[in-house]
C-alpha cells in the first residue's frame, strides 16, 4: 500500500496496491502539463485508488484537455496526484 500527502497537508491519498511500473512520456501534452521535456507517470488501477480526506479541496485546473491537474485551493500547491490521476483516466503515449 502506498499513501501520501500534498505539500500543504490538505488532501492525503491511499493507494491499495503497490506501484509496478512507469512511464516516461515525451508527447506535447504531458510536455506541455509538465512544463518539462517529459513526464515520469505511473499506471495505476483506478478501483485501487482512494483520496482519504480532502477531496473539497481539490481544484481541477486543466492545462491540456486529456492532462488534468489538481491543486489544492486555499494555496494552489501543485497536487502530487497530477500524474496518478492522470494515469487513471488516460493513457499517455
Amino acid at each position: 500500500m502506498v499513501e501520501g500527502q500534498c505539500l500543504c497537508g490538505s488532501v492525503s491519498y491511499r493507494y491499495h496496491a503497490e506501484i509496478e511500473g512507469t512511464i516516461i512520456c515525451y508527447c506535447q501534452h504531458c510536455q506541455s502539463a509538465q512544463g518539462s521535456l517529459f513526464a515520469w507517470n505511473s499506471p495505476l488501477d483506478y478501483a485501487k485508488f482512494e483520496i482519504v480526506s480532502g477531496v473539497e479541496s481539490l481544484k481541477n485546473i486543466s492545462i491540456v484537455p486529456i492532462k488534468p491537474a489538481f491543486f489544492v485551493k486555499s494555496v494552489l500547491v501543485l497536487f502530487i496526484l497530477i500524474e496518478l490521476i492522470c494515469q487513471l483516466l488516460y493513457v499517455c503515449v
